[in-house]
């Protein structure tokens, strides 16, 4: 197993919408061959309040995949 690790800094005025979207992308993600399954966590990045941050792991089988 291979976690693929995506960091994500949207402006907070964008968040809402990206993270509709980002729900979307990670379904979408998920039925690519190889990828199963997925993990979103919310970051807080101290001193930074005008954005939103994610971090996104992807379960995948290999990194052939």
């Amino acid at each position: 197993m291979l976690i693929y690790e995506v960091n994500l800094d949207v402006h907070a005025s964008s968040a809402t919408a990206f993270r509709r979207w980002l729900d979307g992308h990670v379904l979408e993600m998920l039925g690519l061959p190889g990828f199963f399954g997925a993990k979103i966590y919310r970051r807080e990045e101290p001193d930074d309040d005008r954005s939103a941050h994610w971090t996104v792991h992807y379960r995948l089988e290999s990194r052939e995949a």
